[in-house]
This record gives structure tokens, C-alpha cells and sequence, in this order.
């Protein structure tokens, strides 16, 4: 009787045979019994220690979390070169981080709890149409063709907590239209033809046209202030402020808005970027003026703070920015920062017509090295 023989796998010497879990634990344990008993007791206290819950921190600690990720002292609306070039507002915005509002979406709690924060203790430079932008003027604007870029720039829970907000009044703000045969043609009935006027009057009737759209802008832009329910730090920056033929400045009667009864939450009124003595003392007068509203605005029930200051006279949100950014290449930012600089003499016709100011060394030429 012939003994077949039993073909069976070939086993690696160094490996263990198939069997239960158990089992190789027990024998990880007979080979190594050091470093095996503390990896098998880490390995089972895994299993059985429950994980940490956040939400079950102390709700102040939770905040100084939140903060780390949603406040960041000021925040942009993607400024395009138009804002960097004519503004103040947003010559600084590569020294600031922006929010990680991917937060909001962990959970309901988290986010209810961050949003807060992250309304609250930030400075808001919001663009120059903002005022017909969600939650300010509705959903309704979204489907318009006018401004096409315009999102959403918070949750209608901002309405009800932001304190800080940055504002422009800027040249962008009322679109020349033109004045072609239509509306000639409308005025030609109340006796404004177009051949009774000289080519300067004309050109005053459309001048004054066009500063009339802007002031009813303005007049959108303050009425809209007053949806924010808390008691503002209104920082307006009068850069821009022309009208749109450059020819003067929106600086005036437009100011004057402010001390309607819808205002009276003010806290501070910030003015940046008049151009001279004469605008910081007018502005100043056509907000607080004289009379009633004047008493009540530095009464002790409002006491709305009205100053004309430069960017950098306040320090609020200097603590944010990130060291060592210089914020823009453009010739506004050159007022903060005048660094040393080593040109070439050949190259240097450019950067003294940007800021004579600036502190010049020249790289010796190859002639004059050999010289």
C-alpha cells in the first residue's frame, strides 16, 4: 500500500501560522515579552478610552480656539487693483491673514458659537457697492446684471453683531451715464435744449447731473449703515471721494446724512484720506454740526467720536498683521515703510518720481570699480 504524500504551503520561518487573534498576541508576548506587553496594553487602551469631546471644554476656552482661526483683525473682500491704487482702506491687506470659516461647518453648536466671534471682533472693509450686496439690500440683488461680482458678504447674523466696519466714498460709487439724445430730448421740454447752452454750460448741467447721482449713492450708502444693530466704529475713507470728471470733491453735504435718527447707535466716526486742513475741519462740522442734532450726537446718551486721522494713527488692529509683509508695492505704502534700497543708477528714474524721499544707494559700475 503505497503512503501518498500530503502537499502543504511552504511557511516563511519568521512569520506565525494562521491562527485566532488571541493566540498571536499571546505569542507576540512568548517572543518579546518587553516591547510586546507595552505595545498589546497601548493597543487595547485605544480601543477602550472613549475620544475627547471639544464641545465638552468650557465654553471659554472653546472661544480662545476659535479665535485662533476666525479672527484676524481685518477682513477683505478680495480687493481688486482699483481699491489698492485709490484707497487707504486696502493698501495693507497682504498683512493679514484670512479667516478659517471653514470652521462653520464642523457642526450647528460650532458654528453658532465662532460665527459670533468672528462678527464681532473683526474690522469689516467691505467693497465700494456694498450696500447692494446680501443681507443689506436682499436676495433680490443677486439676480441683477449691474454688479456681477457682488456675493454675499455675511449671514444676516451679521446685521445683529458686527461693531466694526470699514466704508468709501469713492468715485466708483455713481456711474456716469451718458447724456445722449434721449435725454436731451427730455430736457429740451422743460426749456434745456441742447443748442441753448455754450459748451461750458453744458458741461455744468452734466456735471451737476452726475454729482447729484452721486450724492444719492451716499445717501444709500448712510441709510444702510443703520441696518447694523450694534453701536459701529464707522471708519469712512475719503481717498477717492472725486466726482466722476475729477474735477472737485465729494466732500460736503454728503456728510451731513449722518446725523439722521436712523444714526444714533454710532459709537466712532473714523475719517481717513481727506486731502487738506480745510476738509478735516469740514467734515467734522457737517457730521456734528450745530443745533439739536449737534447736542444730542455729544450728549452723554450717543457721544459719537468724530475724527479725521491717518491709517496708521490707529494701532487697534496692528496686532494682527503679520511681521515682516511689506503690505503693497504700490507708492501709498512707501508712507509706513521707507526702506534702503540699492538700485542701479540707470534704473533709478522711476522710483524717484514714485517717492523722492527714499534713501538711495548705487551699485558702483563695472568702469568705475576698475577705475
Amino acid at each position: 500500500m503505497s503512503s501518498q504524500r500530503q502537499d502543504t504551503p511552504e511557511q516563511d520561518g519568521n512569520q506565525l501560522p494562521a491562527c485566532s487573534p488571541a493566540t498571536q498576541e499571546l505569542a507576540i508576548v512568548l517572543y518579546c515579552p518587553t516591547y510586546a506587553r507595552k505595545s498589546l496594553m497601548l493597543s487595547r487602551a485605544r480601543r477602550t478610552t472613549p475620544a475627547f469631546r471639544f464641545l465638552d471644554l468650557p465654553p471659554e476656552i472653546r472661544n480662545m480656539i476659535y479665535e485662533q482661526f476666525v479672527v484676524v483683525g481685518k477682513v477683505f473682500y478680495t480687493p481688486e487693483e482699483y481699491d489698492i491704487e485709490n484707497g487707504l482702506r486696502c493698501r495693507d491687506h497682504q498683512s493679514f491673514q484670512k479667516p478659517e470659516l471653514q470652521l462653520l461647518r464642523v457642526c450647528k453648536q460650532i458654528h453658532d458659537e465662532a460665527e459670533s466671534l468672528y462678527l464681532s471682533k473683526n474690522l469689516f472693509v467691505l467693497p465700494i457697492h456694498w450696500y447692494k450686496c446680501y443681507p443689506i439690500d436682499g436676495p433680490k440683488f443677486l439676480t441683477r446684471r449691474t454688479f456681477p461680482r457682488n456675493r454675499p458678504l455675511f449671514s444676516s447674523a451679521g446685521l445683529t453683531y458686527i461693531r466694526f466696519v470699514s466704508v468709501a466714498i469713492d468715485q466708483k460709487m455713481a456711474q456716469p451715464r451718458p447724456f445722449g439724445h434721449s435725454v436731451w430730448k427730455r430736457n429740451e421740454q422743460n426749456g434745456n435744449a441742447f443748442s441753448n447752452f455754450t459748451d461750458l454750460e453744458r458741461l455744468e448741467l452734466v456735471h451737476d447731473e452726475i454729482n447729484a447721482d452721486a450724492e444719492e449713492e451716499c445717501y444709500d450708502m448712510h441709510r444702510s449703515l443703520s441696518s447694523f444693530r450694534a453701536g459701529l466704529y464707522v471708519q469712512i475713507d475719503c481717498t477717492n471721494a472725486y466726482c466722476a470728471l475729477g474735477d472737485c470733491r465729494l466732500i460736503g453735504s454728503q456728510f451731513s446724512i449722518f446725523v439722521g435718527a436712523e444714526f444714533r447707535d454710532y459709537k466712532v466716526i473714523d475719517i481717513i484720506g481727506l486731502e487738506s486742513e480745510e476738509e478735516k475741519v469740514k467734515v467734522p462740522y457737517y457730521i456734528g454740526g450745530q443745533g439739536i442734532w449737534a447736542r444730542k450726537l455729544r450728549g452723554p446718551k450717543h457721544h459719537i467720536d468724530v475724527r479725521s486721522s491717518k491709517p496708521e494713527d490707529n494701532k487697534m488692529w496692528n496686532k494682527w498683521m503679520i511681521e515682516g509683509i511689506l503690505s503693497s508695492e504700490h507708492s501709498l505704502c512707501l508712507e509706513m515703510v521707507r526702506p534702503l534700497v540699492h538700485f542701479d543708477k540707470h534704473l533709478l528714474t522711476e522710483w524717484q518720481i514714485r517717492d523722492p524721499e527714499v534713501e538711495v544707494q548705487f551699485e558702483p559700475d563695472d568702469d568705475s570699480a576698475e577705475e
